[in-house]
């Protein structure tokens, strides 16, 4: 006997495949899209980092001062933005130029500086020294892989560390 189609066991059975790969492809695209948005993030940060370090270099510090915060803009008081700080002081702007982005990162809007000696946890003890924090880290998975990608992977301990939801990076102990 001829028959024409198919059956609904094998048209069940094409459908059951395609699920699979499209969750497949779905779970393999988030994971690509985080890890660029992380790589993204750690090459703004790396720089902004370096910056950071020779600008202390440039001025003659040997470490960081213990100054107000404000001395780096001269408009806030308390810990203010690295986009504010680059536009207020035109010697830091040639060594760090641009803001580091905080794509995928969650509703975290702009880093911050801060030089107060706040004490944040780190590895269950207390640390503190001068900082770039990003506050309102809401993606722990990129915030994770950045945290690989600048440190040494684990979010709970190392200069790159979150605390609450700040990821916090300190500069005191760069070398």
């Amino acid at each position: 006997m001829y028959r024409r189609g198919f059956t609904i066991v094998e048209l069940l059975i094409v459908i059951v495949i395609i699920a699979i790969l499209a969750v497949l492809s779905v779970v393999a695209y988030n994971g690509i899209t985080a890890r660029s948005q992380a790589s993204a993030v750690a090459s703004d940060l790396r720089a902004t980092i370096k910056g950071f370090m020779l600008y202390k270099e440039a001025v003659g510090m040997n470490t960081w001062t213990i100054e107000s915060d404000a001395s780096w803009n001269g408009l806030i008081t308390g810990n203010p933005t690295i986009p504010s700080i680059i536009a207020y002081n035109a010697s830091f702007r040639e060594f760090v130029p641009k803001t580091p982005q905080t794509t995928g990162l969650g509703t975290a809007s702009a880093w911050l500086y801060d030089n107060e000696l706040d004490t944040y946890v780190n590895c269950a003890v207390n640390s503190n020294g001068t900082n770039i924090i990003l506050q309102n880290v809401t993606n722990l998975t990129v915030a994770q892989l950045l945290d690989a990608a600048i440190d040494d992977g684990d979010l709970n301990c190392g200069n790159m560390h979150l605390s609450g939801t700040s990821l916090i990076y300190n500069l005191s102990k760069t070398p």
